[in-house]
């Protein structure tokens, strides 16, 4: 990540931030990698997991090792809009950890930065907020 947010505002900088969001603290659990590329007030919703997820970094990484067996692998697509969100489109592959396969469950995850280059909202919206519960 890069330390040096001059050009945060530059869509290539804000589609290399998500990229290493994902790839290098995000799948590892870096929650202190994570909590330096959001803000502190940081609205992490989840659409169809209401009352999970909300409340910053810790209560998404206590949510992803409930549901997943293990961190899922992914394969994804970016779009960057308007200078100030990203958006991501894939897919996860692996298992929940009731067992169910999740491979192939689509996902869309939106980020907003702010001026500083930070991330305010990420907003995720995927399959799995349509399954029934184990």
């Amino acid at each position: 990540m890069s330390n040096n947010p001059l050009n945060v505002s530059d869509a290539d900088w804000q589609r290399q931030q998500v990229l290493t969001l994902l790839d290098e603290a995000l799948v590892p659990g870096d929650v202190a990698m994570l909590k330096s590329m959001v803000t502190a007030d940081c609205r992490i919703v989840f659409p169809g997991f209401e009352g999970r997820g909300h409340h910053g970094v810790e209560a998404l990484m206590a949510m992803i090792g409930q549901i997943f067996d293990g961190c899922p692998t992914k394969s994804y697509e970016l779009w960057v809009h308007g200078r100030q969100s990203v958006n991501v489109h894939g897919a996860l592959f692996g298992r929940m950890s009731d067992g169910r396969s999740m491979d192939g469950n689509r996902y869309t995850d939106t980020f907003v930065f702010d001026d500083k280059g930070r991330i305010t909202d990420w907003l995720v919206y995927n399959d799995l907020a349509l399954l029934p519960p184990a």
